[in-house]
């Protein structure tokens, strides 16, 4: 008869971990790039995927072209930052102040903007596909005009994602 030991639990531990999409340190964010963003306010083109940016005063940060997917930027300054071209795919944006921010061709898609301020926030090219506004503030109809949604895209109230 065949012993389960250890290996099968690890084994199994391994395939559940993977198929539930949690990730291996190599897909984190480069440990560089964030010391020099926190040193300097800027960083384009830096890979910044899954850090946590919690609360950090980025306001007027150039973070044109880095890579932020999943990043935590609860709480977070980002207002008048350069964020364009940016992958921003479902970072959490919770309570963060955007307004003035540069969002031009950014992927927004399945971001989270509960309670964030987007006030004058250029969302022009940007992708929203199953980002979820419901609670942002300052988001005006023509902003989300320029903006590229789909039926998953969770506005507030009263606007309308456009279909690209």
């Amino acid at each position: 008869m065949a012993r389960k030991g250890r290996g099968g639990r690890t084994a199994w531990l391994l395939v559940v971990c993977c198929g539930l999409g949690w990730t291996s340190v190599a897909a984190a964010f480069d440990p560089d790039d964030l010391a020099r963003l926190r040193e300097t306010g800027d960083c384009p083109g830096c890979d910044l995927a899954r850090a946590d940016l919690t609360r950090m005063d980025l306001e007027g940060a150039n973070l044109a072209g880095a890579a932020l997917g999943r990043a935590n930027l609860r709480e977070t300054r980002l207002g008048g930052a350069d964020l364009s071209g940016a992958d921003l795919a479902a970072a959490n944006f919770t309570r963060s102040r955007l307004s003035g921010a540069n969002l031009q061709g950014a992927d927004l898609s399945k971001g989270f903007f509960v309670e964030a301020d987007l006030w004058r926030a250029d969302l022009s090219g940007a992708q929203v596909q199953g980002a979820f506004f419901g609670q942002a503030h300052g988001l005006q109809q023509g902003q989300v005009d320029r903006a590229c949604g789909d039926d998953s895209t969770e506005l507030p109230p009263g606007l309308v994602v456009r279909y690209c």
